[in-house]
């Protein structure tokens, strides 16, 4: 049974860092990814310490791997597929390493996470991210296509995906180093010309856009409050369920500021087109999740869930 759950949690850490790589890899400083050096791995020339953990923890779980992380790392990022309900409200909003931690006292972080004085800089200079590990395999080629789409690439998402994970593979058993080149070595292989008549750009569009309606039901939940349908229709979506179509559509008649949610699962389903927004207004194609962020901001305010 061990060795089941060890197999899952590898297989989780390399799905962390292909979305660690895209997420760095445009930085100018970025060489690449050292795997199981003194933490899971590490970002190199940027002495960011990354830290991976599958299952849903506790805060109290969550101050051990504070207290556990290597000493004197400019920044710490750690990934976790759940968190639960106080965990989730003490690092809500924490967007960047430390942005809103850093707002508490000394005493405050102590009590909160009960951990000794000399581990408070960890705290602050923290990033959590939640991946889900359900799925984690359509997340991340969500989070691929988008950086191709970026960067007007067309490259196989999916053979992208398998070298990599076969890299990180490697990369662990001998303890060394996934260089930037060789990222985009994979890249450049995995190119192919692009046969509009299948519309592979549409389908590299609609995982991208997949990616950010579940960053999207991921912000509800975060800034508003857990909910199991929108838990639910995160899955669905996940699943390429068309029952999210019936799900989110009673979602947006129980609430009218689910309206941006239920024009994008429609969209997605190919059921409307974006111009045909419930509030008669466009929502600009949703290229990425900050346009979407704007919107759901907007409606915050009044919502109640």
């Amino acid at each position: 049974m061990e060795g089941i759950y060890a197999s899952r949690g590898f297989a989780y850490q390399d799905y962390t860092l292909i979305d660690s790589i895209f997420c760095f890899i445009d930085e100018n400083n970025f060489r690449g990814i050292e795997v199981e050096s003194d933490n899971d791995y590490e970002i190199i020339n940027q002495n960011i310490s990354v830290q991976v953990k599958i299952g849903k923890e506790k805060l109290s779980e969550i101050s051990e791997v504070i207290t556990n992380l290597p000493d004197n790392k400019d920044k710490y990022l750690l990934y976790f597929s759940q968190l639960d309900n106080k965990a989730r409200n003490f690092f809500t909003n924490v967007n960047d390493f430390g942005s809103n931690i850093s707002k508490l006292s000394d005493n405050e972080i102590i009590n909160k996470l009960k951990i000794d004085k000399k581990d408070i800089y960890k705290v602050r200079r923290c990033k959590i991210k939640i991946l889900p590990a359900l799925n984690s395999e359509n997340y991340v080629c969500g989070i691929i296509s988008k950086w191709l789409s970026k960067h007007q690439t067309n490259s196989d998402i999916v053979g992208i995906l398998n070298t990599l994970l076969l890299l990180a593979r490697k990369a662990r058993t001998s303890q060394s180093i996934i260089s930037k080149r060789d990222v985009l070595e994979v890249i450049r292989d995995q190119k192919y010309i692009p046969n509009f008549t299948q519309s592979l750009d549409l389908i590299n569009y609609l995982l991208g856009f997949k990616s950010d309606i579940i960053n999207c039901i991921n912000f509800f939940i975060n800034e508003v409050g857990a909910s199991i349908q929108l838990e639910q229709l995160k899955l669905l979506i996940i699943d390429n369920n068309y029952a999210a179509l019936k799900l989110v559509n009673r979602l947006a008649k129980n609430n009218p500021n689910y309206w941006i949610l239920k024009d994008a699962t429609y969209f997605l389903f190919g059921k409307k087109t974006l111009d045909n927004s419930a509030n008669g207004e466009p929502i600009a194609g949703l290229e990425n999740f900050y346009r979407l962020v704007k919107g759901i901001k907007y409606f915050i305010p009044e919502m109640s869930i």
